[in-house]
């Protein structure tokens, strides 16, 4: 999940959301991809979430160190982001 920082424009989300949108395409391990920015129900949300699924933690390994990934990582969030969180879960 991430905040973004205050001057964050649209365009720059829209950017992040095609980074990462591409990345299911780009990676075969990713089994289910699902991202969306918070709806404002309730105050104090985060303002956007990444909800990933891979058969196994190599396949989560894979993904994490993936080149473009990385690059979506480093050119279109981290720019934009106050605050970040993330949960790895076995089910």
């Amino acid at each position: 999940m991430f905040r973004f920082a205050p001057e964050t424009t649209p365009d720059q989300i829209e950017l992040m959301v095609e980074g990462l949108r591409s990345l299911p395409g780009h990676i075969p391990e990713v089994r289910a991809f699902t991202i969306g920015r918070d709806l404002g129900l309730r105050e104090g949300n985060w303002d956007y979430a990444v909800v990933a699924d891979f058969d196994d933690v190599d396949g989560w390994r894979v993904y994490a160190a993936d080149a473009v990934h990385q690059q979506v990582i480093a050119e279109q969030i981290t720019p934009i982001i106050t605050e970040r969180t993330s949960v790895q879960f076995e089910w």
